[in-house]
């Protein structure tokens, strides 16, 4: 594990995060939530927001994954097919996100380096859309 996570790091540290990270940071510091599970809550989410921008990553992802579908499309579901496998609720509201919370998590994202290396540019409009889509 010791191992993994370092060579995680150093894979972070070169390629930069994105949106996942820069919205799962807010939300696990307000409900006390392990960073990881909201990174995988928010994941499929973001994935769909980034498909039209990361299609031939996405596409690599899908058959990395072995899924029928190596599209965009067949990356997402196999990701959320994943996800259930492991029991990770679907949407952030099983874990406590509320709507009234919504704004200042937003507030809170939008400086965030990995909000800045998403491979799509999110305004707040776009990250409140995502979060909505998980209560």
């Amino acid at each position: 594990m010791l191992l993994g996570s370092l060579m995680t790091g150093i894979a972070f540290t070169n390629a930069r995060l994105g949106a996942v990270h820069g919205l799962a940071h807010p939300v696990g510091v307000l409900y006390s939530l392990p960073h990881g599970l909201v990174c995988a809550v928010l994941l499929p989410y973001v994935m769909e927001f980034n498909a039209n921008v990361a299609q031939g990553k996405y596409s690599e992802v899908a058959e990395f994954l072995g899924a029928r579908d190596c599209s965009p499309t067949g990356a997402i579901g196999k990701v959320k097919e994943m996800l259930s496998a492991l029991e990770i609720p679907e949407k952030l509201a099983v874990l406590g996100l509320r709507e009234i919370d919504i704004n200042d998590i937003i507030r809170a994202a939008m400086p965030s380096g990995s909000l800045k290396a998403n491979p799509r540019k999110a305004s707040e409009e776009e990250l409140r859309a995502i979060l909505e889509r998980n209560l």
